[in-house]
């Protein structure tokens, strides 16, 4: 049923596939409760899939009750073997990090990621092929989280040594680490934009956006998001640097790639069409189109609404905007 989940996913079939995992975590729970030792490990990788499904699905707070609960087991069968389980502990910790913050959890997430950093650490040194990969999406974790945290020096000592570990990994198969690449230097790009290094902030996501416009030609869904993210930041840097034109281009097309992402899935896509519709209103704002900026801002508190009613993070997204609408008309 977890690869049937996944084979669904695949096929675009997402209630199919929620609707598979949640059975697969049924029918685990009862084998667990009779032999935890032999069914303990895949009950609780099901319930990560659960989790990271929910999540995808805008369930944060199912997504995180999931991870919790995979937590405890996966704690359990790392403290019996580590050597084992210690991998699975960690990768519990990283997406249990990205849950906790999605949450507005900054404290519990920065402590859960630094957890797992330290257990990639000790694993990649034992084995850097097989490690690898999952210490530089730790570090890269890590950068965010301790940048969100208010520590934006510690944030650009993990992007660097995640960035270090990528480049090293792309270099020997672009294909596989292409796309992780582009994501470090996405983060590098706003570590050293706080840093006050805009110049070489500017160079990175430059490189990020390279990246993933080749991505996204291969496989639209996959990495459209991320090409999106990228080309937001990117339209952050560009202002920054004086060239507001490049930048009003950059953010349009962002917005149209989001548009077409929230027209297949709203649920999951919908918070980022609002944000990016928000930035676009400030933009004509500036370029003194007050008509035009208004209409985009009455839009995106339409698009986060249905949200701001489920997360508080979102909420507080939503005061935002009304904010910025009211300071609009003056």
């Amino acid at each position: 049923l977890n690869n049937l989940s996944v084979g669904l996913s695949e096929n675009g079939n997402r209630a199919g596939r929620l609707t598979a995992i949640q059975r697969a975590v049924e029918i685990y729970q009862t084998l667990a409760e009779e032999n935890f030792a032999a069914y303990g490990a895949d009950l609780a990788m099901s319930l990560n899939n659960l989790s990271n499904l929910l999540g995808e699905n805008g369930d944060r707070a199912g997504g995180l009750a999931a991870i919790q609960q995979a937590m405890v087991i996966y704690e359990n069968l790392a403290e019996e073997n580590f050597a084992a389980h210690g991998p699975d502990l960690a990768m519990g910790l990283n997406n249990l990090s990205n849950s906790l913050r999605e949450r507005g959890d900054l404290a519990g997430g920065l402590a859960a990621i630094q957890r797992a950093v330290e257990i990639y650490g000790t694993l990649a040194e034992e084995n850097f092929a097989a490690y690898g990969p999952d210490l530089a999406r730790s570090l890269n974790n890590l950068s965010v989280s301790l940048s969100e945290s208010g520590d934006p020096t510690g944030g650009l000592a993990a992007i660097q040594h995640a960035l270090k570990i990528r480049r090293t990994l792309a270099k020997e198969n672009f294909a596989a680490h292409g796309a992780d690449l582009a994501m470090s230097l996405n983060n590098l790009s706003v570590c050293l934009r706080e840093s006050g290094d805009p110049a070489e902030g500017l160079a990175a996501i430059q490189r990020a956006v390279e990246i993933y416009e080749i991505q996204t030609k291969d496989n639209f869904a996959a990495y459209a998001p991320d090409l999106a993210s990228s080309l937001d930041d990117l339209e952050n840097h560009l202002n920054d640097n004086g060239d507001r034109a490049s930048g009003f281009a950059a953010i349009q097309r962002a917005m149209a790639i989001r548009e077409t992402l929230a027209a297949e899935n709203f649920s999951v896509y919908g918070p980022g069409l609002a944000m990016t519709l928000k930035n676009l209103s400030i933009r004509l704002e500036e370029q003194g189109n007050r008509t035009d900026a208004l209409a985009v801002i009455e839009r995106a508190i339409e698009t986060i609404a249905p949200f701001a009613q489920q997360e508080t993070v979102y909420a507080k997204d939503m005061e935002q905007m009304v904010k910025l609408k009211e300071e609009m008309k003056g």
